[in-house]
């Protein structure tokens, strides 16, 4: 029953990504991720021996330590993405703010 429940939630995640996207509220490249993310959960609510199987190779005692981790690194990872987006976008609106006060230095003349 929970393997339901999983799956629909996370289709209705997708289905309501893909609507905002379909209404440029936002860009696909922002949520790829998201989107990555959604469909790996699949394979993890429909085979639950999954974490078990790959906590073991990596040496993980409990399977929910390992989801953790991942969910960690996935934060960190859209962290970086997102600092990096920024980063940017403040260049671009730098070089805007000279750009728009060069040509408003020329119309005064």
């Amino acid at each position: 029953m929970i393997n339901i429940w999983g799956t629909i939630l996370v289709l209705a995640f997708i289905i309501y990504i893909l609507r905002l996207i379909s209404k440029k509220e936002i860009e696909l490249r922002n949520v790829i991720s998201w989107l990555f993310l959604s469909v790996l959960t699949f394979p993890i609510i429909w085979i639950p021996n999954i974490l078990e199987f790959f906590s073991k190779i990596l040496g993980i005692q409990v399977p929910s330590n390992l989801l953790f981790f991942i969910g960690i690194c996935f934060l960190i990872y859209l962290n970086f993405s997102l600092t990096r987006l920024v980063s940017k976008q403040s260049v671009q609106i730098r070089l805007l703010t000279q750009k728009i006060a060069l040509s408003n230095k020329k119309n005064e003349k």
